[in-house]
């Protein structure tokens, strides 16, 4: 059977064109592909808010009397015992898919972490408002005296009871410092705990 040079031609120049326009397509969707990935994974990373004192209401969620309270108790609590609580207050944790994610970026705090250099005794305490989410973080210096369980038990019947009033304030304080019914690291160590 003998072939046509015509068609064969005709066919390698359509498949030469549309092949071109095979890859040009292919390379738009990868770039359109690549960007989206480039802008979730950007999404994704975009880091909390960084830490600059021993409360942080980013939230505005925390009276101004009952976050210099807040400050004191912290303050005195690092004057007796060397550990370092810091308390974060957020409108919400998006972009993260969750509190625990959101939070131990947070404890990062850009690489400065929480706590004295080279100790690890630091903890922090994060309220995110939208998510109604606490969550505690805790370094590794404090975790043999503050448990998961002791943290979650402090998150539910001392913290939560104040927030589902609205009383943020008041429910930070009564886990942070002398004075609290838990002491200030008792709202820590890895726990999560719903308003």
């Amino acid at each position: 059977m003998r072939r046509r040079r015509g068609w064969h031609w005709a066919h390698l120049r359509a498949a030469r064109y549309g092949g071109q326009a095979l890859a040009l397509t292919l390379i738009a969707c990868g770039f359109a592909g690549a960007s989206w990935f480039v802008a979730a994974a950007h999404a994704q990373s975009a880091a909390p808010p960084t830490l600059t004192g021993p409360v942080n209401d980013f939230a505005n969620a925390i009276e101004p009397g009952e976050e210099r309270d807040l400050e004191r108790r912290i303050r005195s609590l690092q004057q007796a015992s060397g550990d370092v609580v810091v308390v974060a207050t957020v409108s919400s944790i998006e972009p993260s898919a969750s509190i625990e994610d959101f939070a131990l970026r947070m404890f990062e705090n850009g690489g400065r972490g929480v706590g004295q250099k080279g100790k690890d005794n630091g903890a922090l305490i994060v309220l995110a408002i939208k998510e109604r989410q606490v969550r505690v973080e805790v370094g590794y210096d404090l975790e043999e005296f503050i448990t998961d369980g002791f943290a979650g038990e402090t998150i539910r019947q001392v913290m939560t009871p104040e927030f589902r009033n609205g009383a943020y304030g008041a429910g930070l304080a009564l886990t942070s410092g002398p004075g609290g019914r838990g002491t200030a690291a008792a709202s820590c160590s890895a726990s999560k705990g719903e308003i």
